[in-house]
């Protein structure tokens, strides 16, 4: 079985192009494409059959999910500050319906932002050429005090954080797309990869999430990712799907707490499947989970290890080099 890695060397993009319907109402001065994938993402692209993984594979993507803590600490980096102002930033809240405001970009070019990676060379070979595109819906309803709608017209994502303390509904879709071209041990070789991010209530996908921070509680939300890596050389072609669907029952939130307090996730990581539960009286506990592949069980007490997982935009990629390496 091949090893399995979940950095990304070298991201990946599928992006088709439908000039006839670039608007600029919406987003601000963002301009974005009425007919990018985004607007088509349903419950029905996270129906996959995800690439089988071994116990020790479902261990180390348990202790690097990062969504299993309350407060993560700051990993913040000049390319996280470089794709900020590319794509959320650089956008602004327009009405929608009901109240919501809607902040979108469309095929948004971020690989700029990425220069080890798009200059990535080694004695194995080189990248001749690479894309890196990021689409988004990120819709969102505040209220106030009196459960009176905010406005956040023309407002960017950074300038809404002062309404943090109001209740909130949410829903957001996030899309990734990249390809790389180049050269390895004489052969020429193309990854691909495409990911798609959807948080959402758990129960009615179509329907936001709900937080009010008096409460404190997480319920009936979740979180759900599909990464899909395909690497083709002459002497054939592999690909690896990844799923990661998280869903917050009942979590109590903190202000400083490095866990949650109560309540647990159900969580699936690609063929496996388990419940990840919460002290309910000290934030300071590490959780304990159960997971299962429908023939071995694992317990375990959740050891978190940064292991420069990207942040939800980029999350669980395939390292392309053990594709390339199973091919030759």
């Amino acid at each position: 079985m091949k090893k399995r890695i979940f950095f990304c060397l070298f991201s990946i993009i599928f992006f088709i192009s439908c000039d006839n319907d670039i608007v600029n109402e919406a987003s601000g001065n963002q301009a974005y494409d009425k007919k990018a994938k985004i607007f088509d993402i349903t419950i029905s692209d996270f129906e996959v059959t995800p690439t089988e993984v071994d116990s020790l594979s479902i261990e180390a993507l348990i202790n690097a999910e990062s969504s299993f803590l309350d407060n993560k600490a700051s990993e913040s980096s000049s390319n996280d500050s470089c794709l900020n102002e590319k794509t959320f930033n650089s956008a602004t809240f327009e009405e929608s319906d009901n109240d919501f405001y809607e902040l979108i970009g469309t095929d948004i070019d971020v690989l700029s932002c990425y220069p080890s990676t798009s200059s990535e060379n080694s004695i194995l070979g080189s990248i001749t050429e690479q894309s890196f595109k990021f689409s988004f819906i990120n819709k969102i309803k505040f209220l106030d005090s009196n459960n009176n709608p905010v406005n956040l017209q023309g407002l960017t994502l950074s300038e809404i954080s002062q309404f943090n303390n109001y209740k909130k509904y949410s829903f957001l879709k996030l899309y990734l797309v990249s390809e790389s071209k180049g050269l390895v041990l004489g052969q020429n070789f193309s990854l691909k990869q495409e990911e798609i991010v959807m948080k959402s209530n758990a129960s009615n996908w179509q329907e936001p999430c709900f937080f009010d921070p008096e409460i404190g509680i997480i319920d009936d939300c979740a979180d759900r990712e599909v990464s899909r890596a395909t690497s083709v050389t002459s002497n054939g072609s592999l690909e690896e799907i990844n799923l990661t669907i998280l869903t917050a029952n009942n979590l109590k939130t903190s202000d400083s707490g490095t866990y949650f307090t109560g309540g647990n996730f159900s969580f699936v990581l690609n063929n496996w499947s388990g419940i990840m539960t919460y002290d309910q009286s000290d934030s300071e506990v590490a959780p304990s989970y159960t997971v299962t592949n429908g023939f071995q069980e694992i317990n375990g007490i959740f050891n978190f290890l940064y292991l420069n997982k990207n942040d939800r935009f980029i999350s669980k990629v395939l390292k392309s080099e053990d594709n390339l390496f199973f091919l030759f």
